[in-house]
């Protein structure tokens, strides 16, 4: 029988600890944003400061969503099938978000550009920006995500391997190659990943080569070359899906192509007239130095699976393609390790999954297999620093308790980011000119707090650790 395991994020969260939590991804994302970053991705038209303020308007517009204000919206696409998958979407979204939204982190990754979107079709003069904000939002996620690099030195423990080499076929929902270099084997990535390089920009590709040759590739920084990886991000399940087939459908058909012109089943003059213009130097070249063409995400494979599935770190309200995938597959059982306390009964009512399921709780399997969530350094913090701290910001005074329980609830590449954030703040010309008045002191004081307004971080936890760094 067929041992498969299908990965999500979960996984990352319990390897690498708090860092790849959804709020401190977009934490990171904002604080990077702030420095400029990611200005690089926008070719100079907009800058961090501005990116950050596009953000923090998201807030009002996921209000505005729940309020159905937007419900309209979606009729303005002329494309019938966006129109239904953005209806879709908005009625998701106000089923899963029933409470008050204040802070951009308290939205999932992927809503954001359902926001975008829908914010967007409403300002018919700001829809010719879409594609490119959108684009540019993705690679900084990518980019967040990636924490520095750290998630690709995530490693199973030695004791642990035994249990996942023991599967047949691993699949990842995760971007990160960490797994499979843990294990040496091969991981199959449904959304794609880092290694891989995305296909209108990778020289392996007939398409990419074609734009290095012609000169029009896009250009990244050093620091940003993971945002130009092959990874899937997009607000519908569906969509995901749709692009990922595509792709893959487009892989295949190449490859078959070279292997009947290499046999003599095909000639190349034949194919080329069926072609566009356009296409036949990229393909002519493609077959002659053995170039793909696409980009291979495997959901054929994962839908052709048989026998067990084991499913480890996903949410059962997440990924709704994932699920309609094992449900068209002929797997005849799937083991689901959830995370959380929920009641059984109530967990697999939001399974969207009609094969049989065994429910089993993955904080027996993480103890089983010796994983250990990595935990965050604490910080100390005196009496008399939060006095202070509260002087500076005396429009909203925080408890010792409160501040104390912040500071050490940020995980450790998060918290090296913001004190980059905040030394790249206090470097501006505004906090460098003598106040002249004791109530302009304070208000640079309130100003440097706010640099990053977000409801998991105070104005006085920033303080608190940028002087924590300073000291150091």
């Amino acid at each position: 029988m067929q041992n498969n395991l299908l990965v999500g994020n979960g996984l990352d969260i319990q390897l690498g600890g708090f860092d790849y939590l959804n709020k401190w991804i977009l934490t990171r994302m904002l604080a990077k944003a702030k420095i400029g970053k990611y200005d690089s991705l926008f070719n100079g038209i907009i800058s961090g400061d501005e990116i950050v303020e596009l953000f923090f308007n998201m807030p009002s517009i996921a209000r505005d969503v729940q309020q159905r204000k937007y419900d309209a919206v979606p009729y303005k696409c002329t494309d019938e099938q966006t129109v239904v998958l953005l209806r879709s979407a908005i009625k998701g979204f106000q089923r899963t978000y029933t409470e008050d939204i204040t802070s951009i982190e308290q939205l999932g990754m992927e809503d954001i550009i359902l926001l975008f979107q829908i914010y967007l079709l409403d300002n018919d003069d700001l829809l010719q920006y879409y594609k490119a904000a959108k684009q540019g939002y993705c690679q900084m996620l990518l980019d967040a995500i990636y924490c520095e690099g750290k998630i690709q030195t995530l490693s199973i423990p030695k004791a642990a391997k035994w249990y996942f080499l023991n599967f047949d076929n691993i699949f990842s929902l995760n971007y990160d190659n960490s797994l499979e270099k843990s294990l040496n084997r091969k991981v199959l990535h449904l959304h794609g990943d880092y290694k891989t390089i995305y296909h209108s920009e990778n020289h392996k590709n007939a398409l990419g080569y074609y734009r290095h040759k012609k000169k029009i590739a896009n250009k990244y920084l050093p620091t940003l070359k993971q945002c130009n990886c092959n990874g899937i991000l997009d607000f519908s399940g569906d969509m995901k899906y749709s692009f990922a087939t595509s792709s893959t459908q487009c892989f295949k058909w190449f490859e078959n192509v070279k292997d009947e012109i290499k046999s003599g089943k095909l000639n190349v003059d034949d194919l080329m007239r069926t072609l566009p213009p356009d296409q036949r130097d990229m393909l002519t070249t493609g077959i002659e130095k053995n170039l793909y063409w696409g980009d291979n995400y495997y959901f054929d494979v994962f839908e052709s699976m048989t026998g067990e599935l084991t499913i480890i770190g996903l949410a059962p309200n997440n990924d709704s393609h994932i699920f309609k995938c094992i449900n068209k597959s002929n797997v005849e059982k799937v083991i689901f390790y959830r995370f959380g306390n929920e009641s059984e009964a109530d967990f697999k009512s939001k399974l969207k999954i009609t094969k049989p399921v065994e429910i089993r709780d993955v904080k027996q399997l993480w103890d089983d297999l010796h994983i250990s969530q990595p935990g965050v350094k604490k910080l100390t913090l005196s009496s008399k620093q939060c006095e202070l701290v509260n002087v500076f910001c005396p429009q909203s005074e925080i408890t010792f308790d409160e501040l104390t329980k912040q500071i050490n609830s940020i995980p450790t590449t998060t918290r090296r980011i913001i004190f980059e954030m905040m030394k790249y703040e206090i470097s501006k010309e505004k906090y460098h000119t003598t106040p002249a008045t004791r109530e302009e002191q304070f208000n640079q004081f309130i100003s440097f707090g706010k640099t990053l307004e977000v409801s998991s971080l105070s104005p006085q936890a920033l303080f608190v650790l940028y002087l924590n760094y300073l000291s150091k």
